[in-house]
């Protein structure tokens, strides 16, 4: 359908307008990487996949979220920079780079703030944005080891408008450390284009990575909240489904056998009961016995398979 090609185009085009170019990502350690399974961060800068429209408009979602917060404290006269770059003071570790969603200053003050899009609202910070947000503090810091940085994560759900603000102000200079040794050995995998035998962690994020049909770890057991809130939610459904399809037929029977076979109109309405016999071809004896016809006449379509149990 062309419409649905210009809305792929156009949402590609549209994303590009929110946020500044944060360069190639495939040259650098960011704080998003830290806190992801290094596998999938080395097989996601080594191959660069190409993002699907799905991806790019659930990238939209968070850049419209983003807005929210930067518009309303604009209105309120704060002055403020979105995603400036922070590069390590450490020449040896200038390929990592850090990029907050938003940053004040004030003095000796550095304030970050991290916007999150959520579809269901935790009560306290998830710890991967906790651990993003302490490596952006720790990178800020090597450039100004005087400052007092702190750290704030900005969490909304776009749909039902709730949202929360939560206070990271215990910097760990140990974790710090600790996140640097995982970006070295993420940067020194890339480096050599290692593919096999990669670290991994088992997160919450493990169910969308692009990389777990083959990942030793990836044992379907770890899903993320959203996932299971909409399978329960589709299981229910099937049940009604099930009910209302249930209780459909036996009207329909009843209906028939007070009707028989005829057509009825009446206050707008058209009733049609009547005996059909249809034709269908047995694809299993058709290729039994007729395995070169079979070939021939065979058709393939692709889809997915899909079953909740």
């Amino acid at each position: 359908m062309k419409i649905e090609r210009i809305f792929e185009k156009g949402v590609e085009k549209y994303l590009k307008t929110f946020s500044k170019p944060l360069g190639d990502r495939t040259r650098y350690i960011g704080a998003s990487d830290i806190v992801a399974c290094p596998r999938n961060v080395v097989l996601g800068k080594l191959t660069q996949q190409e993002l699907s429209t799905e991806d790019k408009v659930r990238f939209l979602r968070g850049h419209i979220a983003e807005e929210i917060l930067t518009k309303s404290l604009e209105q309120e006269g704060l002055k403020f920079e979105t995603q400036p770059e922070f590069t390590h003071k450490e020449k040896e570790k200038s390929y990592i780079k850090v990029h907050p969603d938003i940053v004040f200053r004030s003095g000796n003050k550095i304030g970050i703030v991290e916007q999150k899009s959520v579809s269901s609202m935790p009560e306290e910070p998830h710890l991967n944005w906790v651990l993003q947000v302490n490596f952006q503090m720790g990178v800020v810091k090597s450039n100004y080891p005087n400052a007092d940085v702190k750290g704030v994560i900005f969490a909304i759900n776009v749909n039902t408008g709730e949202y929360k603000f939560f206070s990271i102000e215990d910097y760990s200079e140990e974790l710090f450390k600790a996140q640097l040794n995982k970006a070295e050995y993420i940067w020194d995998a890339i480096k050599k284009g290692k593919k096999d035998d990669l670290d991994t962690d088992v997160t919450p994020l493990c169910a969308y990575c692009k990389f777990k049909k083959d990942c030793p770890e990836f044992s379907g057991d770890s899903v993320p909240d959203e996932v299971v809130e909409l399978v329960e939610k589709y299981k229910s459904i099937s049940k009604e489904i099930k009910k209302m399809n249930e209780k459909k037929d036996t009207i329909k029977n009843e209906i028939i056998g007070i009707i028989g076979e005829c057509t009825l109109k009446f206050d707008g309405h058209k009733v049609v009961s009547k005996s059909v016999v249809s034709e269908y071809i047995q694809s299993r004896k058709l290729k039994e016995k007729y395995p070169d016809v079979y070939k021939e006449v065979v058709g393939v379509r692709e889809y997915t398979y899909f079953k909740v149990s």
